[in-house]
């Protein structure tokens, strides 16, 4: 996943163990972050 994208969505990503957590302040968050998902498959 890019990290650029990510930090325009003010969305905090801690890698744990190759893992990904992310914490979505709003529900409009997780509809861009869903968005970026879909565009890197």
């Amino acid at each position: 996943m890019v990290k650029g994208n990510i930090k325009e969505l003010d969305v905090y990503v801690e890698e744990l163990e190759g893992n990904s957590i992310y914490e979505i302040d709003s529900v409009q968050d997780y509809h861009k972050l869903e968005e970026i998902l879909k565009n890197e498959n």
